[in-house]
């Protein structure tokens, strides 16, 4: 529906990547829906990998990846590509590094969707702590956590949309969903718990 939302002809989507697929709860969502797609997962969790490529449909390639490009793809392989809850766990320059490369293996014209937390999760997170509010205020990204646990929950990365737009400067924003809701009302199914969604095209400059 976010997409849909954005303008986006799903019909035109031949494949996808599920970038940080965890146990691939959203590539199966696909698979049941659209049994047509080729869908393709990765993620840097181990275990989580290891149970996605023994339990769900052989159809679903699913592959370990590290913190750090590159991915196992080729040039120009897919139509689009998801990252839900990712690069709000990785710093800054590791957001920058794979940006890069979600370039070489998108298509020129192909989609990216992309949660992040946004001043909502500033609010809630920083209630007490007046240093994250003026980072956030004045530069529109803040991050907290040890580079040891980067990847994880416990590293947290926040991002205003005027932030994000210049983080993501070789795409056209098709759509977004503040706190993951539609402009007109609140979403009922959020993609990721009050994350602000984006939808992005990448127009290969």
């Amino acid at each position: 529906s976010y997409l849909q939302k954005s303008g986006v002809d799903v019909g035109q989507i031949g494949n996808l990547l599920d970038f940080g697929c965890g146990s691939g709860r959203l590539l199966v969502g696909w698979h049941v829906i659209m049994p047509h797609l080729q869908l393709y997962g990765c993620d840097l969790n181990l275990q989580l990998v290891e149970w996605s490529q023994h339990h769900l449909p052989q159809e679903i390639d699913c592959r370990l990846s590290n913190l750090n490009p590159p991915l196992p793809y080729e040039d120009q392989q897919f139509d689009m590509i998801y990252l839900i809850s990712v690069f709000t766990h990785l710093s800054l320059e590791t957001q920058k590094l794979w940006i890069q490369e979600f370039k070489r293996i998108l298509r020129r014209g192909g989609y990216l969707m992309v949660t992040l937390h946004g001043e909502l999760y500033v609010r809630n997170a920083f209630d007490h702590l007046s240093e994250y509010f003026s980072t956030f205020s004045h530069v529109g990204y803040v991050e907290e956590g040890h580079a040891s646990v980067e990847g994880g929950n416990r590293y947290r990365s926040f991002h205003r949309y005027d932030f994000a737009c210049d983080l993501f400067v070789d795409f056209d924003i098709k759509g977004y969903f503040p706190n993951g809701n539609d402009p007109q009302h609140n979403t009922l199914f959020q993609i990721a718990q009050s994350q602000d969604v984006y939808v992005l095209q990448y127009t290969g400059k």
